[in-house]
Formats: structure tokens, sequence, C-alpha cells
């Protein structure tokens, strides 16, 4: 995934979006050295939060 990318929260660890949640992608860190290198804000929404690639489904071809 990159910046600017829509994905689903797929699961729930901890205190973040509920699973499927529609999430945008607005910064991506290394993924070879962070555990969650995507920080995601909700799509109608303010609140953001770090993910990993296991905790997020992308979504393909998605209008936004």
């Amino acid at each position: 995934m990159k910046v600017d990318d829509i994905a689903i929260v797929a699961t729930n660890k901890g205190v973040r979006h509920p699973i499927g949640t529609k999430v945008i992608v607005k910064i991506m860190g290394n993924p070879e050295i962070d555990d969650r290198p995507y920080y995601c804000q909700a799509y109608d929404g303010k609140t953001c939060y770090w993910y990993g690639e296991s905790e997020l489904k992308e979504v393909k071809n998605d209008a936004h």
C-alpha cells in the first residue's frame, strides 16, 4: 500500500478503529523496520492510528 490508498480495518487489536472501518493511508513508514508502518485516518472522520500490513485489507478500484 501507499499514501492515499484506501483500506478496511481487518482486526481489532487495542484501541483503534473498529473492524470494517474504511481508512485512508496518510503516512507510510518503512515496513522493514516498523511493525505498524501505515498511519491511517478514518475515511469519514478525523481519528488516526498506526496499522501493520496484517491489520488492513486494501480496497481495490475504489473511487475517492
